[in-house]
């Protein structure tokens, strides 16, 4: 998939989804927006609950695109993400918090997926 005609961070999404899935994730929710903020993607990891932020780059001249998530983005994706736990009912064992971080290098995705990737104290 590439990125001609649609912004970098919407077609990082949709290959990062399915990445997920290829890796046995199910897809809850995408681009989850409340007045605090949005997350990513929300999916299922077996019974653990994931709030997955996609960074994509189409170069590394920023450097690798996980650095790109700070602490005040984490800080802001751990209270969007107590907002949406606010609002369900569904049962999960437990929650985490992964990037996924997606970089454009001569013509190919290079996909990495860091699970528990911060632990979301605020």
């Amino acid at each position: 998939m590439g990125f001609k005609g649609k912004s970098t961070g919407e077609t990082g999404e949709k290959i990062a989804c399915s990445y997920l899935e290829a890796q046995g994730y199910e897809i809850i929710i995408k681009n989850y927006k409340c007045r605090i903020g949005e997350i990513d993607v929300i999916a299922r990891d077996r019974d653990v609950l994931c709030f997955i932020e996609v960074k994509t780059r189409r170069n590394n001249s920023y450097g690798p695109p996980y650095l790109a998530v700070t602490r005040n983005k984490q800080k802001q994706i751990s209270l969007v993400a107590l907002n949406f736990i606010a609002n369900r009912s569904d049962s999960f064992s437990g929650f985490r918090f992964d990037v996924v971080s997606i970089n454009r290098v001569n013509g190919k995705n290079e996909i990495e997926l860091y699970k528990g990737a911060f632990d979301g104290t605020i």
